[in-house]
């Protein structure tokens, strides 16, 4: 055996680095970076490490997929990166020291690679919103390039909408007074820009704040206010909920929005009744959530509320909802309008089918997903298996309602699901691995 004692320089060559040389050039040519949209994480999800148990956040479990996928592209790219700025010493180049006597007749070359990525044409909106590390930003598809950040971050929840005839606004929450357990007050405002991104005067919504009850000492060691924001499906409207411990009682309500005027064109309260659960620990409120019929005629809010007890499993928990019309300027009395059984282990997403019934996605204790079908007193008249979602619905899934149906996709189980809204009627595709 013949033992080298000084090594080349630079790697070897042969005819496998040449041809993945030629893999990683093809591919890093035809590489445009996706268009991603991270969520943003409540103060709730980073006080969560070390205990047992907490309520799942929508926008917190759906971080941990697009960010896994950032992190994977990132690093690829590295990789390539690094790979092109080497000398690896294509077969028929110059030999390396120590190697003069070695020939350098060129070696087989690499067939050419099959057309496997065929890019179409560009959609008919090439400048989105954002949110990378809590910071939105324009990104330009034409040329692939994200501009400056158009607010300063926001501390709390928030989301950011397209405005009519252009530019966005952010419905924005900053946390502006803590403790040692979470905030304890919020500022929401909205925050609206031109449609190159320059920033017009600011809205004040609210402030709202949160007090611990005095003869519980266990309420100043939990959750003491929490903010929400969504949007209406046509994007004219965005509905801010918030919800704030007041001593002994929690009060919520909703807010909508006019994105187009920046005005503030309905509140309500929520008539609130204390769960009758037992236990010694507080329960907490989360923000409402609001959400528009397909005329725009009536709205129906869902309010999650739960025990703050770190040391049980499943410590008790549910969502309970109203209905109320809605005529663009006022909102009408609420309804009562059910509350999830106790079978029920957490509520996804919940929204209008019509303009007097609506629906619940859910998960049961008894395994899988439904798709509920409720009338305005929160009876049941129809329930769909929508288990073919595959393996739950967090992790990245996404939601979307078109007319009338509700499509989910599970990025993890490659899976979209389709729910017709009226009748319930559920189909489903699974993608081949790419």
């Amino acid at each position: 055996m013949t033992t080298r004692r000084n090594p080349p320089a630079t790697p070897e060559s042969d005819p496998e680095t040449a041809q993945l040389g030629t893999l990683i050039q093809s591919v890093a040519d035809d590489w445009h970076m996706p268009p991603q949209q991270l969520g943003e994480i409540t103060w709730r999800d980073r006080t969560s490490a070390g205990r047992a148990w907490r309520p799942r956040r929508r926008t917190g479990d759906r971080l941990i997929a697009p960010i896994a996928a950032a992190l994977v592209a990132s690093v690829g790219l590295a990789f390539v990166a690094v790979w092109l700025q080497q000398d690896v010493g294509i077969v028929g180049s110059s030999p390396t020291p120590g190697h003069s006597n070695r020939p350098t007749a060129a070696g087989p070359s690499a067939s050419p690679l099959p057309n496997f990525l065929l890019n179409g044409e560009l959609p008919s909106v090439t400048s989105v919103v954002v949110n990378a590390a809590g910071t939105y930003r324009i990104a330009d598809l034409t040329i692939g390039t994200v501009g400056k950040a158009l607010f300063a971050g926001p501390s709390g929840p928030s989301k950011v909408v397209a405005r009519p005839g252009g530019g966005w606004v952010c419905v924005c929450s900053d946390w502006t007074a803590s403790s040692a357990n979470g905030p304890t007050e919020a500022r929401i405002t909205l925050r609206p820009t031109s449609a190159d991104g320059s920033a017009l005067p600011m809205v004040d919504v609210r402030t709202i704040a949160g007090r611990a009850d005095p003869k519980d000492p266990a309420s100043g060691t939990s959750q003491l206010i929490d903010v929400g924001v969504t949007g209406s499906d046509d994007g004219r409207w965005a509905f801010v909920g918030w919800s704030a411990r007041d001593g002994a009682q929690w009060t919520a309500g909703i807010d909508v929005v006019d994105v187009a005027s920046l005005r503030v064109v309905a509140s309500t309260r929520l008539p609130l009744v204390k769960p009758s659960v037992t236990g010694s620990r507080p329960v907490v409120r989360a923000a409402p959530v609001a959400s528009l019929s397909p005329d725009g005629s009536a709205i129906v809010v869902a309010s999650f509320w739960y025990m703050d007890d770190s040391t049980a499993s499943h410590p008790p928990q549910a969502t309970d909802h109203w209905i109320a019309s809605f005529n663009g300027s006022t909102i009408g009395p609420l309804s009562v309008a059910g509350t999830t059984p106790d079978t029920v282990t957490w509520e996804y997403s919940v929204g209008m089918i019509d303009a007097s019934r609506y629906y619940a996605l859910r998960s049961y204790a008894s395994g899988g997903f439904t798709f509920d079908r409720l009338q305005p007193d929160g009876t049941i008249i129809g329930q769909s298996d929508v288990s073919a979602i595959g393996g739950g619905v967090d992790g990245g899934t996404l939601m979307t309602r078109i007319a009338n149906a509700l499509f989910i996709w599970n990025p993890q189980a490659t899976t979209l699901v389709r729910v017709d809204l009226a009748s319930g009627t559920v189909s489903s595709s699974k993608a081949s691995a790419a």
